[in-house]
């Protein structure tokens, strides 16, 4: 019996446009380094569904408890809609973190709040306009770590209080 290797994409309907794009881009780099057999689209159902080749099904909205087991159950999870400087606001990347998927995120230059969250590009995820994709196995577990070692507190302490700081220094100088 062939293998169901599963890929999960997840969010507002110009988000999950915007993934299809850059994966209908880079489908052939990513199929040669990632395999999968099926794409799970969950969220808002576009009126004119993409195609890949690969066979995509929609699910629409469920329920988290839903979400949750076909998270379980995908290996891989495409976040191409935004830069990984904003993975720590996002509740869908805690989602693929906490479930151990591998992550194919968007193609940009620079990474600092992500590097200074502690993520780092192929170690935590992997950028979908690389030519050198890191095995899957090893970025969803590196990135559960990452997920499960994480401390609100330290968050705060890391990213947010130096841009606080800074904004202070600069705008409050006696």
């Amino acid at each position: 019996f062939p293998v169901t290797i599963m890929a999960v994409i997840w969010g507002n309907l110009e988000a999950k446009r915007s993934a299809y794009s850059f994966l209908g881009k880079y489908i052939q780099t990513v199929s040669e380094n990632w395999e999968w057999t099926k794409m799970i689209d969950i969220g808002v159902l576009d009126p004119v569904p993409p195609s890949l080749p690969v066979p995509i099904i929609h699910l629409g909205f469920l329920k988290a408890n839903e979400i949750s087991c076909l998270l379980s159950s995908c290996k891989y999870a495409v976040l191409t809609t935004y830069p990984p400087d904003f993975f720590s606001k996002s509740g869908i990347f805690a989602a693929y973190a906490s479930h151990g998927l591998a992550v194919l995120s968007a193609p940009s230059r620079d990474d600092h709040f992500a590097s200074m969250d502690g993520l780092l590009e192929s170690v935590h995820f992997q950028k979908i306009n690389k030519e050198v994709y890191q095995a899957p196995s090893f970025l969803a577990s590196k990135l559960n770590e990452w997920y499960r070692e994480h401390d609100l507190e330290k968050h705060i302490k890391l990213v947010y209080l130096p841009i606080i700081r800074k904004v202070v220094q600069e705008h409050f100088r006696y």
